[in-house]
């Protein structure tokens, strides 16, 4: 009994300490307009981010096969919006987990549609195990840790899947520098991942001082920096009729963003 009680206890101080912290973040000195607008925005920006595929789903419903397209983007959309609900609730922060929540649905729905038109023999075997895992691992540590402890290990689980999604922007880059063409960089979707890695980097840094939140989203504004810069070395990309599938590959640059 004396164990449960502290056990409680922890889990109390835990959660208060928490709560605590980014109010007083949210006094810090900035002006409210400030803390209201980088409370409202980021999570705007995002859904516009999540609703990027859509034109690739068309593509897939309408070709009846996801011919040679990966499903890998929409399987981290679901793992990496789920665990940022996690972390926004032990965090006890809506803007961190509401827009996640539509996040999560989404690639759903993405992974459902896409699974729908497999192209004969491929397996998405692989992808349930590895997104099943990711759950599993983040409602553990939600349920069985005391709260810092569980917001500081879902927010390392966070981490290391931004680092495994950041994998598709940088084989983007090599490319677009091999073929001296930025074919495969959308130039709106590039810029709405800078904006949203520049949002929730700014919560992040001034406005709840998370490095969970900012770090990620740092280093996503960088990548996405680097993206820009491509279209001023070799020009924007042509036009092309099949233009729309292109979403299904920048659209790991979710860092996740985290957010």
């Amino acid at each position: 009994a004396g164990g449960k009680e502290e056990g409680r206890r922890r889990n109390l101080e835990g959660s208060e300490g928490n709560v605590g912290s980014r109010e007083g973040a949210e006094g810090s000195g900035l002006p409210d307009w400030v803390v209201t607008f980088l409370k409202g925005a980021p999570p705007m920006v995002a859904q516009g981010v999540f609703l990027a595929p859509m034109d690739a789903m068309r593509k897939i419903r309408a070709d009846k096969t996801t011919g040679s397209l990966t499903a890998v983007p929409y399987t981290a959309m679901v793992s990496s919006c789920t665990v940022w609900v996690a972390y926004g609730l032990l965090a006890n922060d809506p803007t961190i987990w509401l827009p996640n929540v539509s996040g999560a649905l989404l690639g759903a729905f993405y992974l459902f549609t896409f699974a729908s038109h497999l192209a004969p023999g491929v397996s998405l075997r692989s992808h349930y195990a590895g997104a099943a895992l990711v759950c599993m691992c983040t409602l553990a540590s939600f349920a069985v840790l005391p709260t810092a402890q569980a917001n500081a290990a879902v927010g390392y689980i966070g981490v290391v899947l931004v680092v495994i999604m950041f994998t598709g922007p940088l084989a983007t880059i090599q490319t677009v520098i091999k073929t001296r063409s930025t074919s495969s960089l959308p130039p709106l979707f590039t810029a709405a991942s800078f904006l949203n890695c520049l949002l929730w980097a700014l919560y992040g840094s001034l406005v709840i001082h998370d490095p969970f939140i900012w770090g990620p989203n740092t280093a996503g504004l960088l990548a996405s920096v680097i993206q820009i810069s491509l279209f001023a070395a070799y020009g924007m990309p042509p036009k092309s009729p099949h233009s729309s599938t292109s979403s299904s590959v920048p659209f790991t640059h979710l860092r996740k963003s985290i957010v």
